[in-house]
């Protein structure tokens, strides 16, 4: 009666696997479905071989993993398997809310990589990533919006670079101390209790964790809580409130302070050899240097505001008919103007020169003379000179 009982089960077995298409060779290799025409695994490497139902080469096999379903309605929850459902050899690791790479234990303490939309649209890593090269989407259909960055050099020096040490993320904190809890349970164990390979195991985590406590390697930086202040769009908060640096963000500022650094020196070069000019050949026109009658807080302040802004001697000088005023407004410049007065203080002309570097004065505009000129920024003169109209 139990031969008899035994053989009904395993024709029942049969038929079963049969229908559901698992077979297992004569080698022990699982089949999952229909394999296709021909030896497709030629050299017996896997395992088990999991076959779609799609075209020639059975394409689009997948996995699932607990609950899949249904894709209308936000299904397809967690699977493995072959990217469409066409022969594209491209493997898809699909988790409807994200997906996880931890290592040892794993769960949340041991984290090496994830995407959680819990933890906004992010790719979080909790290692060092090293790559041969990395290329941020950048091209300007993919841009709106877009505007000239304002004062760079003045936002820069605000900044301050420090050094640091790491004291650990907090996936890092909590994987050494549920490993401890873990590892305190295991001690109470008989060391014949545990196998060679988790005896092994467990000295390797401990001398491991034990580094990552002690890992004081000297990083360079900014303070994200200091850099928020002067670029709050380089700065993100996650929903801990903790905040990070897109540090490559920062690349186009330096560029602009750079340019914008170079400019001043360029300035200060043409403005040098002005002096210089003038010093080696006294028949020229002297240049005023204003007597500043001001206190030493005003000074300062007058300083602050018009430092890197230069007027330049005119050319030519004397003229007849036309002459270059040629002057150098820093980024912060607010507003800049010129002012022409006769030698009366009477004033004759006003020149927006903000968006240039220079103005023309045509000698049809005034009478033969002298004249005064200065350049007014941000409501503080920076210089005045003279120049001589001929007829």
């Amino acid at each position: 009666m139990k031969t008899i009982k035994f053989t009904i089960i395993l024709l029942l077995s049969s038929v079963s696997f049969l229908h559901a298409q698992i077979k297992v060779d004569t080698i022990g290799k699982a089949i999952i479905g229909t394999p296709p025409d021909g030896t497709p695994d030629r050299y017996n490497v896997t395992s088990m071989m999991v076959y779609g139902k799609n075209g020639v080469y059975k394409a689009g096999s997948k996995i699932s993993f607990g609950d899949f379903g249904s894709q209308e309605n936000n299904g397809w929850n967690v699977f493995v398997g072959e990217y469409s459902d066409i022969d594209t050899d491209r493997l898809w690791l699909h988790g409807k809310k994200g997906c996880y790479l931890t290592y040892n234990r794993g769960y949340t303490e041991n984290v090496i990589a994830c995407y959680d939309i819990d933890l906004g649209n992010r790719f979080n890593f909790n290692c060092d990533v090293y790559a041969n090269g990395i290329k941020v989407t950048s091209d300007l259909r993919f841009k709106e919006n877009i505007n000239k960055l304002e004062n760079p050099l003045s936002s820069l020096r605000k900044l301050d670079g420090v050094s640091y040490n790491l004291i650990g993320n907090e996936s890092i904190k909590a994987s050494t101390t549920f490993r401890e809890s873990v590892n305190s349970d295991v001690n109470k164990i008989s060391q014949n209790g545990l196998t060679e390979k988790e005896m092994s195991d467990k000295a390797f985590f401990d001398e491991w964790d034990k580094n990552l406590k002690n890992n004081k390697e000297t990083k360079l930086g900014f303070i994200a809580q200091d850099l928020q202040k002067i670029f709050p769009e380089l700065v993100s908060e996650d929903k801990s409130g903790y905040l990070s640096v897109d540090y490559i963000g920062l690349i186009p500022v330096i560029i602009e302070g750079m340019k914008e650094q170079s400019r001043i020196i360029d300035a200060q070069s043409a403005k040098i050899k002005e002096l210089e000019a003038q010093i080696n050949d006294p028949g020229k026109i002297a240049i005023d240097i204003p007597v500043l009658k001001s206190t030493t807080t005003e000074v300062e302040k007058i300083s602050s505001e018009t430092t890197n802004a230069f007027l330049y001697q005119n050319v030519p000088n004397p003229f007849s008919e036309e002459t270059e005023i040629r002057y150098f407004l820093p980024e912060e410049t607010r507003q800049a103007y010129i002012y022409i007065f006769d030698m009366q203080g009477n004033l004759l002309k006003k020149e927006n020169a903000m968006g240039q570097d220079y103005m023309i004065v045509k000698g049809t505009e005034l009478h033969a003379g002298m004249y005064i000129y200065s350049l007014i920024v941000n409501g503080k003169e920076v210089d005045t000179k003279r120049m001589i109209l001929t007829k």
